[in-house]
């Protein structure tokens, strides 16, 4: 596809190198990273996931952030690559990043910055998107928006853990369905998720879109999970990214959301331990989920853009960078603090599962 901007960015056998390797279209280029200085952004990435939490001492600023994205920029795009993105027209182009490093995987590039794209912040036309690879996995085909569209809501909040606003983010995405497809949409809600009650859910129905509203945590030894209840409703339970993988790996569902914290992060050097990662190596098209903590209201604000986007044009790519750009819409904070919401959603996805529906 012309839209697609391929960045591979392999090992080259120590930690100060690597090799990038981009195409588009039929330019193609190859360049040596040598002098690989990661730490500060593995610092600057620890910082981001504090203040998202916080717990930062001392949030990043506006302009560090913007540096930030720069360096990332600069990292990648050097010599013959940049000669390529420098042909890139000035319309969307799909920013499709892989990695076999786990320390670069781990590079928050949804910020990443183009010096030269004028305003801070995300690009309305290039979108980032984190390729895994898959073997013997077909690309979707993608649905007509005149058929029926199901989607399976899903949203657990385990005694004890913090209030998630389930309400609000399912309003807010049936809100869109609504004015998209009035006839054509159907959302089965499963309340107060259990192992049980989710596993039930697959049984007699298969689904277009699962988008589950929870928490997410990373374990100790850096394993992606999500808490649903106990069957008493009295505890949590931990569903590992390994185990929900197993789940849905054979249901035929086109895309899911996790609106959950901490979805997109873990080690990334052990096997089943990104959530999001870990869904799509196991078939899963594609998953939209968040590699640092998130509010409810964020949450809703993405969720409202990003079916407005993906009802209109099928496009899972566009769909996320219109959350993204939501996300950064309104005034400069205090202290001249960076905003930093836009960059916590990331999307992984199979090659060729960009576009889910067709209108």
């Amino acid at each position: 596809m012309e839209d697609q901007f391929e960045l591979s960015v392999l090992d080259a056998g120590d930690q100060t190198r690597a090799v990038a390797i981009a195409r588009c279209g039929m330019d193609m280029a190859v360049e040596s990273l040598s002098g690989l200085r990661l730490q500060a952004l593995l610092d600057f990435h620890a910082k981001l996931s504090a203040t998202a939490a916080g717990r930062a001492p001392m949030k990043p600023t506006a302009p560090e952030l913007t540096e930030f994205g720069q360096t990332l920029f600069g990292l990648l795009v050097r010599g013959g690559i940049k000669s390529i993105y420098d042909r890139l027209p000035n319309s969307h182009i799909r920013l499709q990043i892989y990695s076999n490093r786990p320390d670069l995987q781990a590079i928050p590039w949804e910020y990443i910055q183009d010096p030269a794209a004028g305003a801070p912040g995300p690009n309305a036309i290039r979108s980032v998107v984190r390729v895994i690879p898959t073997i013997g996995v077909p690309a979707p085909t993608p649905k007509p928006l005149g058929e029926t569209l199901r989607m399976l809501f899903v949203y657990a909040e385990p005694p004890r853990a913090k209030s998630v606003d389930w309400p609000t983010i399912k309003n807010s995405i049936e809100a869109e369905f609504k004015r998209k497809l009035p006839k054509n949409f159907v959302l089965d809600l499963v309340e107060g998720a259990t192992t049980e009650s989710f596993l039930n859910a697959f049984r007699d129905q298969t689904y277009d879109i699962l988008h589950m509203v929870c928490h997410g945590e990373v374990a100790a030894d850096g394993t992606g999970t999500l808490l649903f209840q106990d069957i008493k409703g009295k505890s949590s339970d931990s569903i590992t990214a390994g185990k929900l993988a197993a789940v849905l790996k054979d249901q035929q569902l086109r895309l899911v959301v996790l609106s959950a914290c901490n979805t997109a992060a873990g080690d990334f050097s052990k096997a089943y331990a990104v959530v999001a990662k870990t869904l799509v190596e196991s078939g899963v098209p594609a998953v939209v989920a968040n590699q640092f903590e998130i509010t409810n209201k964020n949450a809703a604000l993405f969720a409202g853009a990003f079916y407005a986007e993906l009802l209109t044009s099928g496009d899972i790519d566009r769909a996320t960078t219109k959350g993204r750009v939501a996300l950064d819409f309104g005034g400069t904070l205090p202290n001249n603090v960076a905003r930093i919401d836009w960059g916590i959603p990331t999307l992984y996805r199979h090659l060729g599962a960009a576009r889910a529906f067709k209108p």
